[in-house]
This record gives C-alpha cells, sequence and structure tokens, in this order.
C-alpha cells in the first residue's frame, strides 16, 4: 500500500514538473519572460522532489537550456539599466555575455522568437553604448584641446 502511494505521489511529481517545463518553454515562445523566470524558479524548488529515474541527462540539458534562455532575458535587462545609468564598461561586459549566450543557443529548436527579440533590444543597447561612448571620447577631447 506504502509503495503504490509512493508511486503515485512520483508520477504526480513528475506529471507537475513536465507541465512547468512545458509552461515555461511557452512563456518564452510568447515573450512573457517574467512568467518564465517565476515558473523556473517553481522548477528549481519541485527538482529535488523529482525520482532519480526521471533525472536523466536530457532533462539536466533541458533545464540548462531554459536557464540560458532565461539568462539572457535577464541580461537583456540589466544591459538597459547600464545603459540608462551610463555604465559603459559594464554595458559593454553584458552585450558580450548577451552576444555568448545567443550564440549558445542559436541553434535550438524555437530560439528563433527569442533571439530576434534579442537582437532587437541588444541593437538599440548597442546604439546607446556607442553613443555615450563616442560622446564622453568627443568630450575628452575637448577638454584636451583647451
Amino acid at each position: 500500500m506504502i509503495t503504490k502511494l509512493k508511486s503515485q505521489l512520483q508520477r504526480k511529481r513528475v506529471t507537475e514538473f513536465d507541465e512547468l517545463l512545458k509552461l515555461a518553454y511557452s512563456n518564452i515562445k510568447e515573450k512573457k519572460f517574467e512568467n518564465a523566470v517565476e515558473v523556473y524558479n517553481q522548477l528549481e524548488k519541485s527538482f529535488s522532489g523529482l525520482p532519480d529515474y526521471k533525472k536523466t541527462r536530457k532533462l539536466h540539458e533541458d533545464i540548462l537550456v531554459l536557464y540560458k534562455e532565461i539568462s539572457l532575458y535577464l541580461r537583456i535587462n540589466e544591459a538597459y539599466l547600464l545603459a540608462e545609468n551610463g555604465e559603459l564598461d559594464k554595458l559593454k561586459e553584458e552585450l558580450n555575455n548577451i552576444n555568448s549566450i545567443s550564440n549558445e543557443i542559436k541553434n535550438l529548436p524555437d530560439a528563433a522568437a527569442l533571439l530576434e527579440y534579442t537582437k532587437k533590444h541588444y541593437e538599440f543597447c548597442l546604439e546607446v553604448y556607442t553613443y555615450k561612448n563616442n560622446l564622453t571620447n568627443f568630450n575628452k577631447l575637448c577638454k584636451e584641446a583647451r
């Protein structure tokens, strides 16, 4: 009896986990990134409750891909904040991170929508970086000429 209950509980946890994983990917595909972050946090908590047979290499890879996709979204947000605050060195570093993650996920199925979103925001942040960097350099040049 206890074994049967334990088995039912494990199946329920697996089903719930699979549904959360699908929901996270669905949110990303629909560009509902904040929802995807919330679902990812739930996934992290429920992962430990999964039975060992479910914790396959493929599942680990799926979660890693999801993590990278969510990281990309969070890094874009960070780049916007850095651009807004004029933190050019950190912005340059963040743009490099965004580019790196984009290259890592570019061949994944369903990455096109996320990469299109990323491209739009990356280009904007790059323009801000270039403009502010050029302005800073020009101002330095003017001070040196005095």
